[in-house]
């Protein structure tokens, strides 16, 4: 350059001024639209993890519902098994995943649980030992899930 006129100089400095300037313009451009793409992802995710939290908020309140209902049936029901106590053990048992290893025990449990003998009540305090036992799962689950969308 030292060879071509100031006012030429000038010129292609200018020149490769506006360029470097276009250029970073445009680079800027793109990393900002990739990190609004990844924070419109996240906050996608975000709000299904929160989403499926709440379903399954529901649904364990639902299940803890259930459990008492049963609960108390067992406790205070006449010797026969009532058409309530049927519905509150087929509504949780439509509720649990089958292959989860409390469903076997909870059938297990509330059979003995409606016999009218010590054993019976033995059953009772396990079966309620039991179900609290699905329900803090759950619950942990929950939080789980909450934790890995973030």
């Amino acid at each position: 350059m030292t060879g071509l006129p100031i006012q030429l100089q000038a010129a292609l400095i200018a020149a490769m001024a506006g360029l470097g300037a276009a250029i970073f313009a445009f680079i800027s451009s793109i990393i900002s639209a990739r990190v609004q793409r990844r924070n419109a992802e996240l906050q996608a995710r975000t709000a299904a993890a929160i989403k499926l939290a709440e379903f399954r908020q529901i649904w364990i309140e639902k299940l803890r519902e259930n459990f008492v209902s049963l609960q108390v049936k067992i406790a205070s029901r006449p010797l026969d098994v009532d058409k309530e106590l049927s519905d509150d053990i087929f509504r949780i048992l439509l509720m649990m995943n089958k292959k989860d290893v409390s469903v076997d025990a909870i059938k297990d449990l509330v059979s003995r649980s409606l016999a009218a003998s010590e054993d019976g009540r033995r059953a009772q305090v396990e079966l309620l030992g039991l179900l609290q036992d699905v329900v803090k799962r759950e619950w942990e689950v929950v939080k789980a899930d909450l934790r890995n969308s973030r």
